[in-house]
């Protein structure tokens, strides 16, 4: 269970997994394929960002085996130099005041580079986030990360074409349960760390998703890391930090602009909501027309209500 005072959880693991999910049958197969075709274990998946900050002179051989080996003791997955705590009341982004942020501890002075850990979260397939309810899927987009595309039925064909071992002399294969194109989520709302409380560097990313001369500057990123295929995310300084510096990424423009559409859904909805709330409130007490007297009126509004007499009621009666 996620404690919120000490953002640690009680059995630290990288990743988590849903019961019943399939996720847990895709990673199996796509590593044993990859071992079994003798690929690198580790591998950085190499963007303008990771060349730009030089992400490639992390030995991320050594930094996954020691985050695993972290995962298989039990222990806490996560840079002891950071903590959570609200951002500060006077802060210029009206919006992040009384929220959480992470900061680097009094005291300490992170180097670039720095790993400040994995973003642990829920691995999901990127269409179970759509059949939550609106209001759910707001609140836990804030804490989500989407992997780059997998593609292993793509990687398998090429594999077999590429001069490596056939499927007979590799064995069996899960192949048959692997989708032609794989995107995976973490979901870091239910089970997480620390990590998800880093801030975007934006003042205002809703008015200005591109940034503006005010914003602060980011000062880490994300960088996906492949263990025999499987891919994970960890979150890497791009600059040195001290102790009270905030750390900061970006989120993407793309982020802002989806959060922002769905924003404005949710309001329509919450808006719709309250008018069927009033409405039926009206109803419980009263105070509307039956509906067939007010649509006689709509049709015939030149004809007056007929008044009934006291003698057509004992006529009626007779």
């Amino acid at each position: 269970m996620y404690n919120v005072l000490h953002g640690v959880t009680d059995r630290p693991r990288i990743q988590y997994y849903i019961e019943g999910s399939q996720i847990p049958v895709y990673k199996h197969a796509i590593q044993e394929r990859s071992k079994k075709a003798g690929n690198a274990a580790v591998k950085l998946q190499v963007t303008a960002d990771t060349k730009r900050y030089g992400i490639e002179r992390v030995d991320w051989k050594r930094t996954m085996s020691h985050f695993l080996e972290l995962e298989r003791q039990g222990k806490q997955i996560l840079c002891p130099g950071v903590v959570a705590r609200k951002v500060a009341d006077n802060d210029p982004r009206g919006s992040l005041r009384g929220q959480m942020g992470l900061y680097v501890k009094h005291g300490w002075r992170l180097p670039r580079h720095t790993v400040l850990g994995p973003y642990i979260g829920t691995i999901l397939e990127e269409g179970n986030l759509g059949i939550m309810n609106l209001p759910e899927r707001l609140e836990r987009e804030r804490y989500t990360y989407t992997f780059g595309q997998l593609a292993p039925r793509v990687e398998k064909a090429a594999a077999r074409t590429s001069g490596s071992k056939s499927d007979d002399e590799a064995g069996p294969d899960a192949a048959d349960v692997l989708p032609e194109v794989l995107t995976l989520i973490s979901d870091g709302m239910m089970e997480g760390n620390l990590l998800r409380t880093i801030n975007d560097f934006r003042d205002d990313p809703i008015r200005q998703p591109h940034g503006s001369t005010r914003d602060r500057t980011k000062n880490c990123m994300f960088v996906e890391v492949h263990h025999h295929g499987w891919p994970y995310v960890f979150v890497v300084l791009t600059k040195e930090l001290v102790g009270g510096d905030e750390v900061l990424i970006d989120y993407g423009q793309a982020y802002w602009e989806g959060h922002e559409q769905r924003d404005k859904r949710l309001t329509f909805c919450e808006s719709v909501k309250s008018q069927i709330e009033k409405i039926q409130v009206s109803i419980d007490a009263g105070l509307r027309e039956p509906i067939s007297e007010k649509v006689q009126r709509q049709r015939y509004p030149h004809k007056k209500k007929r008044r009934i007499l006291q003698g057509d009621l004992l006529l009626a009666s007779a």
